[in-house]
């Protein structure tokens, strides 16, 4: 049986964003000072789990994942779920990536790109397209660090 488990780390970061480039890996990610920053567990949704076995079969020419989106219901993750509030829906920064069977994407929204009372995250094919996985900010935080 594959089991798929969703990790959500969210960083808040202080001021304007200022890029470089990481030595290590060679993407340009931001510099600022982190404020905030959360890590919190997902839900794949149901049309998510489809669209995972749709893609891994090619049974309808389905898309990968290629946005993250944020929203304003403070309402609980549910398995039903297939869109986000007031979803705003912006492309990954850049590729993701696999390392020890872990994907990292990475989305940077700036205060006029995502200027809402954000409570919930997600996945998607496009904007918004098939939301894959969901994330309610109401339920406490796997971890929570305060800098």
């Amino acid at each position: 049986m594959l089991k798929l488990r969703g990790l959500w780390t969210l960083r808040f970061l202080e001021g304007d964003l200022e890029w470089a480039v990481d030595e290590r890996t060679g993407l340009s990610v931001p510099i600022n000072p982190i404020v905030l920053e959360r890590s919190y567990e997902n839900m794949i949704v149901t049309a998510g789990k489809a669209h995972a076995l749709n893609r891994l079969f090619g049974l309808s020419g389905a898309a990968a994942l290629a946005n993250t989106g944020v929203g304003t219901s403070a309402t609980a993750a549910a398995v039903g779920d297939t869109t986000l509030t007031g979803g705003v829906y912006k492309a990954f920064d850049s590729t993701p990536t696999l390392a020890s069977l872990t994907v990292t994407s990475i989305t940077t929204f700036s205060t006029s790109e995502a200027n809402i009372n954000i409570q919930e995250a997600g996945l998607c094919t496009a904007s918004p397209g098939v939301l894959f996985s969901r994330l309610a900010l109401i339920q406490p935080p796997l971890r929570l660090l305060l800098l």
